[in-house]
């Protein structure tokens, strides 16, 4: 007979993190998680949800500190010459002005 240990593994895990542990008054998962999962299918969700979140706030921070900055035709930026503006933030330099 073969048994399959990761899937007995996983649900191991899964069952004993979800025991009431007496000291603490919650289960492991309610105590990291701060909910309940009802199958191992919710902490992708949850992962997902902390992603999303992750990401507005360095969205929300980029944008209180960026400052753009654009450059006209002639300008010297770091010892080159812009010879023309092809993009919002692409320009043609010219190496050879240094």
């Amino acid at each position: 007979m073969i048994v399959d240990l990761t899937n007995f593994r996983f649900n191991l895990i899964y069952n004993l993190n979800n025991i009431l542990a007496i000291t603490i008054g919650k289960s492991l998962n309610k105590l990291v998680y701060s909910f309940k999962p009802r199958s191992i299918l919710d902490f992708v969700n949850a992962k997902k949800e902390r992603i999303d979140y992750a990401s507005t706030i360095a969205k929300i921070y980029y944008n209180d500190k960026y400052i753009p900055t654009e450059f006209e035709k002639d300008n010297i930026v770091r010892l080159f010459k812009i010879v023309y503006r092809v993009d919002s933030n692409t320009y043609k330099l010219d190496f050879s002005a240094s």
